[in-house]
Parts: structure tokens; sequence; C-alpha cells
């Protein structure tokens, strides 16, 4: 193929491969049971093409015979141009491949080629071709009438009327109605593109001979391949190649007999520098992977119908660096791993480790997903995505595609959907999901280390830009609630009902996880043995040692008493159990119990003295931290203890973390945001009412609506409320004359106080009583009354 070939030419309806057969075309069978319909008329000798479904594919024919039929309406007869098979073909067939745009005339008994220009007519065709139209099919309706061919003289006088009427002056001649008539005739398929005027082809004769053309292609080629070159380097090259000795037949041509230079000339090595295509430069130059990059054209991918039918996984390194919770002298950039929902764009589970993208880590991701999320530290936040993917969509990533990775999906039940290389398009949903991580959460925390280096040029020292401030679990927890409460409330554009449409990824899992693929009860041992960490270790009197970690349980005694067990007292090789653990948790172990027939197994959590340590630990964190240990001592650590023992020995170091985390207020911050968000979950429960007489007479707490109403431990409390006592207790009675100490009922009790005990109106109004006639205890005593009296109205009010 020439290096001038249009990418256009691609387009054309013949362009595409041609289909030798009638099978590869997939022709509509016929109907049997379909009703008679009007017959479709087609002339003899008529080109057609037929197209296979998606239009792969393209069959040239031609018309051979058209006959009626009573049971099928009509039957055509055609046969292929270049396989020479023949295709019959029912009316109910012809309608049908009709309809679906396949059935495309290539060139009518006319002569006239229709090559896919109904649509692509220009304006002054169009017009020409309407006006065209409106004589001839005038004078047609004309012939018709009278029941005979149109002759000149009906002609003359049909165009006349017509140029009269629509202003057309002077008419067209008769020679050229004629033979827009003919044309009118012979082309029944679409009658307008075969009126409208052709476009020319242009001059194609060559100006030079062909070994001439030839050389001047094979320098413009050249020059395009390089990083620069333009027509001027085309030029230079194409006359260091004339003048080879190989090239004498162009040499004579481009070089008169004086060896002067007579052409081509420099406008016509232009017109062919430019003939060649962007599309071509750019593969010429950085290749044709990077050429489909640039000039390629993404389509939006259809949606899942359900939640969890495709799950997206990818890795990502975060922009913060992070302390780790147990050993807070190590730190590091840690990576996340996320399992996003293709159909809800709903995070379904995550995973954050010290370790880089691996197995291990996407496996602690989808035990994340499976399972619900734990947020006993959130009451009341509710975090809805949890589930088993049917599919999971994966990239070609080392750790995607391993043996391992393929196990777990043939265990668990789904199928790996592997993504084309370097076509981050296909997942960009889930890249669009990390930067909207950074920009929301991680660009935004203390210790970022933003997208590059030189942004974190720009903050000052006050920020820590890059520094270690926040440790893992508030990393973890900071995520979790923001995909609980932000990323999975706010409307997200691609997963509406069209794709340029918005949706909540909550409401569109609640609508979708109905229609989700059942699936089969997981048993969370299995995530311990597709991780495949095993190894065999001896009982010891204090348990069992793996890793510098000890593990301890009753059952171990149990085995150590078998018949079958040999410890090294018994004067032989001590007997070793098989090991389990879940990498992504050191807290247990599980040991097989080889004596009995089938083998069993026992769960050996952690000791007491190293659970601390171990709960929630990883094994990739534990072996960093042992790393620091060996680089510190120079030796490997015994136990938990030597590790705790190191990390207790670094205290300035520990303080330099604890005084950065103490200036940037974090754990105060986090407090705070813990705080707010409990008492967010907390207000938006619903209280049941109480229908009790004496509980409804309380009063209820609307932050607290299950705890009793605090009460009130002020002194004078009943005098504050005097305006609820009922009134009958102040009703006049017989006075009683003795020495007694009983206020008379006829009184009022708080007669002669008003001063000191009316109920101000205004806080700012609250005063002490005169201090006259009390001593300093008294008048302290008093004010501490009114200080509780204040605030207890307040929490009232």
């Amino acid at each position: 193929m020439s290096i001038y070939s249009k990418p256009s030419d691609f387009l054309n309806f013949g362009s595409l491969p041609l289909a030798l057969t009638v099978v590869e075309l997939e022709v509509p069978k016929h109907d049997f049971a379909a009703p008679l319909s009007q017959p479709v008329s087609i002339s003899v000798d008529e080109k057609y093409m037929i197209f296979s479904p998606g239009r792969r594919k393209v069959g040239h024919y031609s018309v051979r015979s058209w006959d009626a039929d009573d049971h099928h309406g009509a039957v055509a007869t055609l046969v292929n141009l270049y396989g020479g098979g023949t295709l019959y073909l029912t009316n109910y067939q012809l309608v049908t491949l009709e309809q679906q745009g396949r059935f495309k005339p290539y060139k009518s008994s006319g002569g006239i080629v229709n090559d896919g220009l109904t649509l692509a007519l220009k304006d002054w065709q169009l017009e020409s071709a309407q006006k065209w139209l409106g004589y001839v099919s005038e004078i047609a309706e004309a012939a018709e009438k009278r029941g005979r061919e149109a002759d000149k003289e009906l002609i003359l006088q049909v165009a006349a009327d017509r140029a009269e009427r629509v202003g057309d002056n002077p008419p067209p001649s008769y020679s050229r109605l004629r033979q827009k008539l003919v044309v009118y005739y012979a082309n029944s398929y679409d009658a307008l593109v075969a009126l409208a005027p052709r476009l020319s082809a242009g001059n194609k004769l060559l100006s030079f001979s062909s070994l001439t053309e030839q050389l001047l292609e094979d320098a413009v080629h050249q020059v395009s391949m390089e990083t620069e070159g333009d027509w001027d380097d085309v030029k230079t090259l194409f006359l260091n190649w004339a003048a080879l000795p190989e090239n004498e037949a162009v040499g004579r041509e481009v070089f008169d007999g004086s060896g002067n230079y007579r052409g081509p000339s420099d406008s016509t090595i232009q017109r062919r520098w430019a003939k060649v295509d962007k599309f071509v430069k750019h593969a010429n130059r950085y290749g044709s992977e990077a050429a489909q990059k640039k000039f390629g054209i993404y389509i939006r991918q259809v949606l899942p119908d359900s939640a969890l039918d495709i799950v997206d996984v990818d890795w990502t390194q975060a922009d913060i660096t992070v302390i780790d919770d147990v050993y807070p002298v190590f730190w590091d950039r840690p990576w996340l791993c996320i399992f996003r929902d293709r159909c809800t764009a709903a995070v379904v589970g995550f995973a954050i480790s010290f370790e880089g993208p691996s197995y291990i880590g996407t496996l602690a991701a989808l035990k994340h997903a499976i399972y619900p999320k734990d947020t006993s530290a959130f009451p009341g936040l509710i975090y809805l995505p949890y589930g088993l993917p049917a599919k999971v969509g994966v990239d070609l990533a080392m750790e995607n595609l391993s043996n391992n990775m393929r196990s777990a999906a043939a265990q668990l039940g789904f199928q790996i959907v592997e993504y084309r290389g370097s076509h981050g398009w296909e997942k960009g949903g889930i890249e669009r999901t990390f930067r909207v991580i950074n920009q929301d959460v991680l660009h935004i925390a203390p210790g970022s280390t933003f997208s590059n280096p030189q942004r974190q040029k720009l903050y000052d020292d006050a920020r820590m830009a890059g520094l270690p401030v926040l440790t893992l679990s508030e990393l973890n927890a900071w995520l979790l609630t923001y995909f609980a409460t932000k990323y999975h409330t706010r409307p997200v554009k691609g997963i509406g009902v069209l794709r340029s449409m918005k949706a909540i990824p909550n409401d569109k899992w609640a609508a979708t996880i109905k229609q989700a693929p059942p699936r089969r009860p997981v048993d969370p041992l299995v995530f311990a043995r597709l991780a495949g960490d095993f190894t065999y270790r001896t009982i010891q009197n204090d348990g069992i040692l793996w890793d510098s970690l000890r593990y301890a349980d009753p059952g171990l005694a149990v085995l150590m008493a078998d018949p079958k067990h040999r410890a090294a007292g018994d004067r032989s090789e001590t007997t070793k159990y098989k090991c389990v653990r879940d990498p992504n948790d050191l807290a247990r172990i599980w040991m097989v119990n080889h004596h009995v027939n089938p083998p069993t197994f026992i769960e050996v959590p952690i000791c007491g003295s190293d659970a601390a340590y171990a709960t929630g630990m990883t094994l990739a964190r534990h072996r960093a931290i042992q790393k620091v240990y060996r680089e510190r001592m120079n030796e490997d650590a015994a136990s938990v203890t030597n590790l705790l023992a190191l990390r207790d020995t670094m205290t300035d170091e520990i303080k330099e973390l604890n005084k950065r985390r103490e200036k940037m207020r974090v754990k105060h911050n986090f407090e705070r945001f813990f705080a707010g968000l409990k008492r967010k979950f907390a207000r938006s429960r619903i209280v049941d009412p109480v229908h009790s007489a004496a509980a409804s007479s309380e009063r209820m707490r609307i932050d607290e609506p299950f705890e009793p109403a605090p009460t009130n431990r002020s002194r004078i409390d009943a005098e504050s409320r005097r305006g609820n006592t009922p009134a009958e207790i102040f009703t006049p009675g017989p006075e009683t004359s003795d020495d007694s100490h009983v206020v008379p009922i006829s009184s009022d009790p708080f007669a002669g106080h008003a001063a000191d005990i009316e109920p101000r109106s205004r806080r700012t109004q609250v005063a002490p009583p005169p201090l006259d006639g009390r001593t300093e205890t008294e008048v302290r005593a008093s004010a501490a009354d009114l200080f509780s009296k204040f605030h207890s109205e307040g929490e009232d009010e």
C-alpha cells in the first residue's frame, strides 16, 4: 500500500473484507409464518452489497432474476460477483435486510454508483438534484396519466409549466430533460442520489515517471520516520538518492545535461509531503501503539445490569506518609488496593499495606469486600456495599494473573476479566476513584506528599508536607468513614440512566443489589489456605514459636500427650506439625493434628504477652519491623519482647514523632472528628415514643434519647420552679397559734423572700444575694449555688 493512501478509503463500503459465501453474511431465514407483504421490485443486472451483522464483511451481488411467487411474494436470484455462489432471497428476507441497513445498491442498471452517498451529498448537489427530481417526477406523472411514454411535446410542455411556476427562466433543454428522465427510470432505489451531479475525481496523471514517483515516495517515508523533518528534508534526501548510480534513470529525468535540477518543483514536493496523513507520520515516528492512543476513538463501555457483576481491582501508592501503630519508628508511603464496583461506582472493599502490590494484599482487599465492614467505632454508620463479585476486572500486573490468583478465583467462585495492556481507559472509573481519594482525603491530611515533589516545596514547614504524622489505623478509619459518608452519597457521573447522567452510588447499589448473582457461603479459613503461608514447627512447653511470635493453647497439651508425639527427651526426632497462618492477621495460627484420621486442625491464638503486638498485625509490617531491629542490633529478634525493647530505647525518635503529631493536633482533631460522627449518627436514630404517663412526664434529651434526664442538684431548684407549683398548695386554711416551726398553711411559704428567690428572665441579671451579715464561707456557698443554677437553666433551655 502506498504511503499516500488516505485513511478514509477504509471507510468505504467496498473496502470491507469480502464475503465469498452466503454463510459469512448470516442472512436471516425466511419466516414461513409471516403473512404475505408488498413485493419489492428490483431490476436485473443491478449490483447490490449485502453486509454481515455489524458490517464486518460485504458481499457483492448482481441480480440474475426476479420472479413473483404465490407463497413468498417474490423470489430474487443473485450471484456473488467474486465467489460465484448463488443466493435466493424471498420478499421477507429482502425486507428484513433492508430494514437492518444490510441491503444497499452498488451500481444500478443505469450505471449510477451509490456507494454511501445517501447522506454525503453537498448542499449544491442536493439543490441541483431536487431541481431535476421536480421536473422528471412531474413528467413521469403526466405520462402515466396519458398512458403512454413521454414524448418531446409532453416533456417540453410540462417543463415550461413548472419553470413558469417556480420562476426558472429559461426552462431546461429537451436533451437534458430526456437524459435525466432516463436516469430517473433506471434508478429506482434512490432517485435523488442518481440525479445529483457527480464530483470530478481530479487529474490522476503523473507528471513524472513511476521510478521518480517511487523514489520521491521513499524519501517522504524516510523523513516521516524521523523525530523532526519537513518537505525540505524530503527534497534533500531525494536529490542525494537521485545522484546515486543505481538511480541513473531517475537522475536523467531530474537533472538536465548540464547537471541543473529541473524538477519536481518545491510545490510538488510540498504536496507529496502533505498527502501523508497524521496517523502515518505519528506511527512512523513513535510507533503504531502511540498513534492509536493519540488518534483513537474511545467508546463508552456498557455498564453491568447489577451490582457485583463486574468489580475492578487496582493498586496505587498513597500520596501520604504514615506511621506504624505498634512500632512508631517505622513509617513509609503505604499502598492502597481498592475493589470498585463498575455498575454503582461504589468501593466494595479496600486494604492498606506497606508492602507493594502483591497477591496477599489483593486477597486482604477481597476479604474486606466480601464481608460487612466493621463500623463498631462509629455507632450508626452504615457501609452498604459488600459481597463476592461475579467477575473481577484486572490489568496485566503480575499479582493479578498469577496462578495463585487464578486458584483463588476457582475456589471462591468468581471469574477474572483481563483488560488490555496500555488501555487504561478500560478501567478509567477506578483510576478516577484514586484521583478523587487523593484530592478529597490524602492531599488535605497532615503528612501528605502531594502528587509530586515540586508541590511539596510550595508549603511551609508548618504543613509538614511529606513528613510522617498519621498512623496506619487513623488513615484506615479516615478512608472507611470517607467512603461511607461522602464518596457513596454524592452524585457520580456515568452511572445514571444514561452514561452522561449522574446517580448516587448508595441509591444505585440499593436498587441493583437485588439482581446480583447469588453466591455460595465462604469459609473465612479459605483465605488462610489461599495465602499458602505454612511451615512445620515443634511444640515447646510454652507453645509454638514462629517468626518471633509465641502461640499457645490448651489443646497443644493434648497433642503433646498423644502416644505418637515425640519430644527431644525421647531420643528421637521431635515431631513437627504443619502450621498455617493468614499473612493479613498474625493474631492466630492453625496447627494440623496428623495423629488422627482424617486430620483435623486446632486454632492456636497468640500468647497474651504478645497479643497487643500481634493483634491486627500483618506479615509485611512484622517483617519490616524485624528488618529495623536487624539493622539496629545486627541480629535477628528472638521474640516480641526484643522488638518492643528496641522500640522503648528509641525514645528520642518517638518523642520527635509525638511532638510533630501534637503540633499538628492530630489526636485532638481525630477525636473531634470521631466524636462528631458519633453524635451525628446517634441523633439520626429513630426513637420509639413512650406512652407511659409517668415516663412521659420527664423531659427527654434529644442528643441522648436513651439516657435519663439529668437531675438538677441546685439547692434552690424548687424556688426556680415556683411557677410550676400547683395553685391549691397556697389555698388559705385555718391558722394555728403554737410555738412549732411549721409554716401556717394559710400563708405563702416564700412570702418575704421575693428579692432572693424570684427567677430572673435573663442570665446577665443573675447576681449573688446581698453580702450583709454573712461570712465568707456563706458567700462562697451562695455563689456556687448560683453557678449551678445558671448552668442547669442553660441545659433546660
